[in-house]
């Protein structure tokens, strides 16, 4: 009886490492007490930049920037009163980055004791389209793996059964409370023997967005992959049978597999899913289930259109203006600068040379201080600008002088002090000639009105 109480303790235990491992969204789960993590996934050691096992010794606090510690300090609060919360916070990874994520998280007991587990996004991309936004208006018209693991040893007695009935029944516990607090679409189908998918179980996301449009547990539940997805979802047949032959290849391949999935609603709108599919091996190496985690990604996807539209949109006005573009971090020291910029600036796109300090070599030494001064103006934390324009010279090899006219947007954290800025340079050497040539005709023209006033001879 012990023996198979602890095969069923291992299956357990593997059923539960795999859905916390293969979670779409980074897993925290910080114990209320002590305030240190007591588990993580894969997604949140990379999210992070930090190991599991440092995790281990590291709390929600540590990865909140000093600016945003009281700001989480309040949620927590919200948390232990309605027992969950969701809200937009910034990440602090292991090298210093700060990284825009949005966090889902519900206070439950764990291995008897209260814990807060967060489910975390990054939300990276959708704060990008933001930024791509301004820019494109300004131009257009203006690591190591963590797992859990336990060591079991053989036990005999009455004692030892009592034990191993505990230890199932806390590893089911945290089965069940991984498996129904996660924010992604969870279901396990069974692979039978003529290679075909039944779905088994679900999880409480799965089971409540089939009861907000009238799905009976009876229409899914050991029903055939197929005729859930022709007469739940309202796949045709052939669309059905091509989602199901993804989630087999999990099967055949014994590896996970992840993609997008499209299904066009009934009110014409498109619902975008990623769906990652897990193999679940028994002991002997054969397949015998396969997990299906989806999530809805709508919103990701939309904007990642719209992104990609923006960004076409300021490739095309930056070659029609020849307009150069920068993505200036000061604090950072990162200046990220694209090919036509490099063209106007003479240097390299590959060269290894700091494009701060080449600015300033080439910049004309009588704009030097000028350039210095009104960016100082700019940058002081008390300064609410946010735009900025200038135009300067610089000198480049063989003596070659070019006037350029900039343009930019800063961003400032609370502080006041300017963390990035993003903006466009134009060179204008050509209409800098015409005017210069235009005041000498106008000179010109001026002594001939002179002389001629003189009288002729």
């Amino acid at each position: 009886l012990c023996d198979i109480q602890l095969l069923m303790i291992t299956k357990s235990e593997q059923k539960f490492k795999m859905i916390v491992e293969n979670a779409n969204d980074a897993i925290f789960v910080e114990d209320a007490q002590t305030n240190l993590f007591v588990l993580v996934n894969k997604k949140a050691c990379a999210l992070s930049g930090y190991s599991a096992k440092e995790l281990s010794k590291l709390g929600g606090v540590d990865l909140t920037p000093k600016s945003h510690r009281k700001l989480r300090k309040e949620k927590v609060k919200v948390i232990f009163e309605k027992g969950h919360g969701t809200w937009e916070h910034i990440m602090l990874r292991k090298n210093g980055a700060e990284v825009p994520v949005e966090i889902s998280s519900k206070l439950v007991d764990f291995d008897d004791r209260p814990v807060l587990m967060g489910f975390i996004r990054d939300i990276t991309e959708r704060k990008e389209g933001e930024i791509i936004d301004v820019l494109l208006s300004a131009i257009s018209e203006r690591d190591e793996e963590g797992y859990i693991s336990r060591s079991l040893a053989v036990l005999d007695g009455i004692t030892a059964r009592k034990d191993a009935e505990q230890a199932l029944e806390h590893s089911e516990a945290r089965l069940s409370l991984i498996f129904n607090s996660s924010y992604d679409t969870l279901g396990l189908h069974e692979l039978t023997d003529k290679g075909k998918l039944i779905l088994v179980e679900v999880n409480a996301t799965f089971r409540n967005g089939c009861e907000v449009v009238g799905i009976a547990e009876d229409q899914y539940i050991n029903v055939d992959f197929v005729k859930i997805h022709t007469k739940v979802s309202g796949r045709s047949m052939k669309q059905a049978q091509e989602l199901e032959a993804k989630h087999l290849e999990a099967a055949k391949t014994k590896e996970p597999v992840t993609f997008i999935d499209e299904l066009i609603l009934p009110d014409g709108n498109v619902k975008y899913s990623q769906i990652t599919v897990t193999p679940v091996l028994d002991e002997n190496g054969k397949c015998t289930h396969v997990l299906g985690a989806a999530r809805n990604i709508s919103a990701e996807h939309t904007a990642s259109q719209r992104i990609a539209e923006s960004e076409e949109r300021l490739k095309l006005s930056a070659e029609a203006t020849g307009l150069g573009i920068y993505d200036w971090r000061p604090l950072d020291n990162v200046n990220l600068c694209d090919d036509r910029m490099h063209e106007h600036f003479g240097l390299s796109p590959k060269s290894k040379k700091d494009r701060n300090e080449y600015f300033f070599s080439v910049l004309h030494p009588n704009d030097l201080e000028r350039v210095t001064n009104e960016w100082e103006l700019f940058s002081d934390p008390k300064n609410p600008a946010t735009h900025f324009e200038n135009e300067y010279r610089i000198r480049l090899k063989k003596g070659v002088v070019k006037h350029i006219s900039t343009n930019g947007f800063g961003f400032r954290n609370k502080k006041g002090e300017v963390t990035r800025v993003i903006g466009t340079c134009l060179d204008i050497t050509s209409r800098k000639d015409l005017e210069e040539d235009l005041r000498d005709n106008v000179r010109l023209l001026e002594e001939a009105q002179k002389i001629a006033h003189m009288g002729i001879w």
